[in-house]
């Protein structure tokens, strides 16, 4: 019985650590694509950061940039600096 909770918890786990939040560029921007990989607070939803987000794209194609935005999310809305690269590939 506890294999089956057990499993089911690293499933859980699992799926939780897939979450993220892809930004395209506007269809309006020209030049070389660039990404931002964007790491969000503690407790913060990525939600939080679109509005920015998105801003900063808008201000990147004045500038010759197609800018991608990346939210990728953490388990427990906690990014841990240690596992950042587990996240960000």
């Amino acid at each position: 019985m506890r294999s089956i909770f057990a499993a089911a918890a690293i499933g859980m786990v699992q799926t939780a650590f897939a979450d993220y939040t892809i930004l395209p560029p506007p269809a309006s921007a020209t030049g070389d694509d660039t990404a931002i990989v964007w790491i969000h607070g503690a407790d913060c939803d990525n939600d939080a950061y679109t509005t920015f987000a998105t801003e900063i794209q808008s201000q990147g194609g004045s500038k010759g940039q197609r800018l991608w935005v990346g939210l990728p999310e953490f388990f427990l809305s906690t990014p841990e600096p240690i596992l950042i690269d587990h996240y960000v590939t």
